[in-house]
Protein backbone atom coordinates (compact mmCIF):
# COMPACT_ATOMS: atom_id res chain seq x y z
CA UNK A 1 0.00 0.00 0.00
CA UNK A 2 1.33 3.27 -1.05
CA UNK A 3 1.46 6.26 1.59
CA UNK A 4 -0.99 8.68 1.46
CA UNK A 5 -1.43 12.10 3.29
CA UNK A 6 -4.40 11.75 5.57
CA UNK A 7 -4.69 14.89 7.94
CA UNK A 8 -2.95 18.58 8.18
CA UNK A 9 -2.36 20.80 11.04
CA UNK A 10 -0.34 23.96 10.26
CA UNK A 11 1.17 26.56 12.13
CA UNK A 12 2.25 24.79 15.73
CA UNK A 13 4.78 25.74 17.90
CA UNK A 14 7.05 23.66 20.15
CA UNK A 15 8.05 24.48 23.39
CA UNK A 16 11.94 25.60 21.47
CA UNK A 17 9.67 28.31 19.93
CA UNK A 18 9.86 26.67 16.76
CA UNK A 19 7.34 26.33 14.29
CA UNK A 20 5.84 23.21 12.46
CA UNK A 21 3.32 22.06 10.18
CA UNK A 22 2.23 18.14 11.31
CA UNK A 23 1.38 16.14 7.94
CA UNK A 24 -0.12 12.87 9.25
CA UNK A 25 0.34 10.36 6.72
CA UNK A 26 -1.14 6.32 7.20
CA UNK A 27 2.10 5.24 8.17
CA UNK A 28 3.93 8.06 9.94
CA UNK A 29 3.62 11.73 11.16
CA UNK A 30 5.97 14.36 9.56
CA UNK A 31 6.72 17.22 11.15
CA UNK A 32 7.62 20.44 8.73
CA UNK A 33 10.06 22.81 9.91
CA UNK A 34 8.82 26.42 8.91
CA UNK A 35 11.02 28.66 11.57
CA UNK A 36 11.66 30.21 15.18
CA UNK A 37 11.01 33.09 16.73
CA UNK A 38 14.39 32.51 19.33
CA UNK A 39 16.42 35.32 18.35
CA UNK A 40 12.79 37.54 17.50
CA UNK A 41 12.46 37.73 21.57
CA UNK A 42 16.19 38.62 22.07
CA UNK A 43 16.41 41.49 19.82
CA UNK A 44 13.35 42.68 20.20
CA UNK A 45 11.77 41.26 23.03
CA UNK A 46 8.00 40.20 23.71
CA UNK A 47 6.44 42.55 21.06
CA UNK A 48 9.10 41.51 18.62
CA UNK A 49 8.71 37.24 19.03
CA UNK A 50 4.73 37.94 19.31
CA UNK A 51 5.30 39.54 15.27
CA UNK A 52 7.85 37.13 14.33
CA UNK A 53 5.01 34.21 15.62
CA UNK A 54 2.38 35.55 13.71
CA UNK A 55 4.46 35.90 10.36
CA UNK A 56 5.77 32.13 10.51
CA UNK A 57 2.20 31.05 11.45
CA UNK A 58 0.98 33.06 8.59
CA UNK A 59 4.40 31.81 6.48
CA UNK A 60 3.48 27.88 7.73
CA UNK A 61 -0.71 27.96 6.71
CA UNK A 62 1.07 29.15 2.91
CA UNK A 63 3.13 26.34 2.62
CA UNK A 64 2.90 24.26 -0.85
CA UNK A 65 0.70 21.25 0.27
CA UNK A 66 1.40 18.94 -2.71
CA UNK A 67 4.83 17.87 -1.24
CA UNK A 68 5.13 14.40 -0.19
CA UNK A 69 6.40 13.61 3.16
CA UNK A 70 10.04 12.30 1.51
CA UNK A 71 10.45 16.04 -0.16
CA UNK A 72 9.36 17.70 3.52
CA UNK A 73 12.23 15.62 5.45
CA UNK A 74 14.71 16.64 2.55
CA UNK A 75 14.14 20.58 2.90
CA UNK A 76 15.16 20.98 6.21
CA UNK A 77 17.19 19.29 9.07
CA UNK A 78 14.68 20.00 11.71
CA UNK A 79 12.04 18.49 9.78
CA UNK A 80 10.93 14.92 11.71
CA UNK A 81 9.48 11.84 11.00
CA UNK A 82 7.43 9.94 13.69
CA UNK A 83 6.07 6.03 12.71
CA UNK A 84 2.72 5.53 14.34
CA UNK A 85 4.02 2.39 16.24
CA UNK A 86 6.41 4.36 18.23
CA UNK A 87 3.52 6.86 19.18
CA UNK A 88 2.15 5.82 22.85
CA UNK A 89 -0.80 8.06 23.53
CA UNK A 90 -1.71 11.85 21.91
CA UNK A 91 -3.45 13.93 24.49
CA UNK A 92 -4.78 17.01 23.14
CA UNK A 93 -5.17 20.00 26.01
CA UNK A 94 -6.98 22.97 26.07
CA UNK A 95 -5.90 25.11 28.64
CA UNK A 96 -6.68 28.73 29.66
CA UNK A 97 -3.92 30.76 28.29
CA UNK A 98 -3.63 28.19 25.46
CA UNK A 99 -3.87 24.70 23.90
CA UNK A 100 -1.71 22.11 23.21
CA UNK A 101 -1.27 18.79 21.65
CA UNK A 102 1.54 16.28 24.10
CA UNK A 103 2.76 12.82 21.90
CA UNK A 104 4.28 10.42 24.07
CA UNK A 105 6.28 7.88 22.59
CA UNK A 106 7.49 4.62 23.20
CA UNK A 107 11.25 5.36 23.79
CA UNK A 108 13.43 8.30 23.48
CA UNK A 109 14.23 9.27 19.80
CA UNK A 110 17.71 11.05 18.96
CA UNK A 111 17.02 14.51 18.23
CA UNK A 112 13.10 14.71 19.45
CA UNK A 113 13.33 13.06 23.24
CA UNK A 114 10.28 10.93 24.72
CA UNK A 115 7.56 13.49 24.36
CA UNK A 116 7.03 15.63 22.32
CA UNK A 117 4.81 18.98 23.06
CA UNK A 118 2.93 21.53 20.21
CA UNK A 119 0.89 24.48 21.39
CA UNK A 120 -1.70 26.23 19.64
CA UNK A 121 -4.44 28.75 19.88
CA UNK A 122 -7.34 27.25 22.18
CA UNK A 123 -9.91 28.77 19.36
CA UNK A 124 -8.26 26.33 16.75
CA UNK A 125 -9.94 23.49 18.98
CA UNK A 126 -12.31 22.55 16.98
CA UNK A 127 -9.96 22.39 13.83
CA UNK A 128 -7.61 19.96 15.52
CA UNK A 129 -9.66 17.73 17.53
CA UNK A 130 -10.97 15.93 14.48
CA UNK A 131 -7.75 15.41 12.39
CA UNK A 132 -6.20 13.68 16.03
CA UNK A 133 -9.19 11.62 16.72
CA UNK A 134 -9.06 10.77 12.53
CA UNK A 135 -5.90 10.09 12.87
CA UNK A 136 -5.11 8.03 16.59
CA UNK A 137 -8.35 7.44 17.21
CA UNK A 138 -7.49 4.90 20.41
CA UNK A 139 -4.37 6.45 20.96
CA UNK A 140 -5.98 9.90 21.32
CA UNK A 141 -7.03 11.44 24.37
CA UNK A 142 -9.23 15.05 24.29
CA UNK A 143 -9.26 17.09 27.28
CA UNK A 144 -11.46 20.11 27.47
Amino acid sequence: MSEEIIGRISGLQRSDSKIFNLIFTNNRMVAEFVGGTGGAFFAFGVVGAAVAESHLKKKASQMEENKTPEEILSEHKKSFEINYLDIEKVTVSKGVLGSSILIELNQKIPKIGKNIVFSFSKKRMEEIEPVIIKVFSIKAVINK
